[in-house]
């Protein structure tokens, strides 16, 4: 069975009213925790969640809201040297993550997939910031037991060549659900904004899941084919069909 629980769906701006937008993904009594912000502690204590059931943790990139709580999640969660927490992580990712918690975690360094409690997971190289310094965030996709699963961690879907764009729209219409950041007030160019996600197809507007959002008000309004995920609340993937 797989379940994706997320422990906050805000964005950095609005993460004191939702939280930061970190999840984990539980397969047959293993877990995941996708991305680790700065508030991750009072997330698992609002969640009902344990953190010692945290098996290992994947890290898309460097931001504060998805990095910043790795250090004392470790500490917390019972982890040491001596008993190391497993991160996962993109190759470019690797130098901010053993800044913030070097010697306590044991690091798991991939190009473009790996495997978790015999699931393979694709990585994502998703465009989050352009302009002179750049940034790439890895999401990710696996599949349950209907399709394809997506994890967009943060990206903004108007940036990319047209064949990237194509690629895709390929990717989120072959899944039975798509995690997806989105903003709905000004257009910062970080995320994908909600009038860029009315212009995809409706297979893909059916199949949204939003997160990472600063005002929810009008989401539903503006993209009503689409969910609006809720903190704390267990998403059977299997039971999810095109």
């Amino acid at each position: 069975m797989k379940t994706v629980t997320f422990l906050g769906t805000g964005s950095f701006h609005s993460a004191a009213k939702y939280g930061d937008t970190n999840c984990v993904v539980k397969i047959d009594g293993e877990s995941l925790l996708v991305d680790c912000g700065t508030g991750i502690i009072d997330a698992f204590s609002r969640s009902g969640l344990e953190m010692t059931a945290i098996s290992a943790v994947y890290i898309s990139h460097q931001h504060g809201d998805h990095l910043g709580g790795l250090s004392s999640f470790a500490m917390s969660a019972g982890w040491s040297p001596a008993r190391p927490l497993p991160v996962i992580c993109h190759e470019d990712v690797v130098h901010h993550v053993t800044e913030q918690a070097a010697g306590s975690i044991q690091l798991t360094v991939v190009r473009d997939s790996f495997v978790f409690a015999g699931v393979s997971f694709t990585m994502h190289p998703f465009p989050h910031i352009t302009g002179r310094r750049p940034m790439t965030s890895f999401g990710l996709s696996f599949a349950a037991q209907n399709g394809s699963v997506v994890l967009t961690t943060d990206v903004n879907t108007a940036h990319g060549s047209p064949a990237d764009k194509q690629r895709w729209m390929e990717l989120f219409g072959g899944a039975v659900a798509v995690f997806h950041d989105t903003e709905a007030g000004r257009q910062t160019g970080v995320h994908t904004h909600v009038l860029t996600m009315q212009r995809y197809p409706a297979n893909v507007q059916a199949h949204l899941m939003l997160v990472h959002y600063d005002d929810v008000s009008t989401l539903s309004a503006r993209l009503p084919s689409a969910k609006v995920v809720d903190r704390g609340v267990v998403y059977d993937l299997d039971a999810m069909t095109m």
